[in-house]
């Protein structure tokens, strides 16, 4: 299944590169356009990301809040879940496909964290109070599979409603940038009046609920409002992305022109680079890191094969119109 998901995985990276240099024909549908109630499910459950993005170059501490100083468009328009995917919704899936989902064993598991106990995770997901609290101890094969079986999910729920196509995987690096930086845009935050919060004040506005180390988490949904709040995108659990982890050079200004120097702006661990790891990237900080990592640009590689305690994750979801897509292969 490793196989079958590595291709998967490309066949996504294919399909967004595709659609960030605007050679995929076939424009998303609006939600307008949906059956009504596949319209309501997804007013309900998901967020809009209107595809504006940010710029790729890095310039110090601004580019590490990536607040756009030349807007680009980075992404196609699509549907970010607004919550991370729930214990009970991850163990709904674990128990209809009876543990294994295309070869992939989905039982979660994870190292303990210093100074929570042993058995914390089996406790955590037996305990029905955390029902709705995000799922974590799963490594990225588990994220992808579970994205692929919900989409087969809402695939036989809705698609014979209407005349489109549902696409389904787990969030790309750029699409949970465009997504934190809505989620830090100035009507979501407790400190308004910055354009830029220190680290402090990330850790203020994105963690401000985080008061006991061995209940860590909130709840997933606890966001009812029909916006994407800071605490659920950064700082209550991170959560794995699609892509790969790179190194990535500093640029600064100089005579008018940005010029990449000798710098890292972020470099891969050494140990994480040794032959035969797999490595995976994930997003938005968590209970169990400093403020820094909470930001929308900072990418934290780990290796991909392995379920951590702190780390969990989302789908997104798109539409398109069966008639666009005729003459190619469906992304996956």
């Amino acid at each position: 299944m490793k196989k079958i998901l590595s291709t998967v995985a490309l066949l996504l990276c294919i399909h967004l590169t595709q659609a960030q240099g605007n050679e995929f024909s076939s424009l998303p549908i609006s939600s307008l356009e949906l059956p009504s109630e596949l319209r309501k499910y997804v007013k309900k459950n998901y967020l809009f990301i209107d595809g504006s993005g940010f710029s790729e170059r890095f310039r110090g501490s601004d580019s590490v809040n990536l607040i756009p100083k030349n807007l680009v468009t980075t992404i196609r328009p699509r549907y970010i879940n607004k919550n991370e995917v729930s214990v009970e919704e991850y163990m709904n899936f674990v128990t209809e496909n009876k543990g294994v989902y295309r070869k992939v064993n989905l039982h979660p598991f994870a190292e303990s964290l210093e100074g929570f106990p042993q058995n914390f995770l089996s406790q955590y997901l037996k305990d029905k109070s955390h029902k709705h609290h995000p799922m974590v101890g799963i490594n990225r094969d588990q994220a992808m599979a579970y994205c692929e079986w919900f989409t087969q999910v809402l695939r036989l729920r809705f698609e014979a409603k209407g005349n489109f196509y549902i696409f389904g995987h787990l969030q790309t690096d750029a699409d949970f940038r465009v997504a934190a930086l809505l989620a830090f845009g100035t009507k979501n935050r407790n400190y308004r009046n910055e354009n830029t919060p220190p680290g402090d004040e990330y850790k203020a506005n994105a963690n401000y609920n985080n008061k006991h180390l061995l209940n860590p988490f909130s709840k997933a949904n606890q966001n009812k409002a029909p916006k994407l709040e800071i605490y659920n995108i950064t700082g209550n659990v991170a959560e794995w992305v699609i892509d790969s982890p790179r190194d990535i050079k500093v640029e600064i200004k100089k005579d008018g022109k940005y010029i990449t120097t000798g710098d890292y702006h972020f470099k891969i661990p050494k140990e994480l680079k040794d032959k035969g790891t797999k490595l995976g990237i994930v997003k938005g900080g968590s209970f169990n890191q400093s403020a820094f990592y909470l930001q929308p640009g900072i990418s934290v590689p780990l290796e991909a094969d392995k379920g951590y305690l702190w780390v969990g994750f989302r789908p997104v979801i798109n539409f398109y119109k069966k008639e666009e897509k005729k003459s190619q292969a469906a992304p996956n």
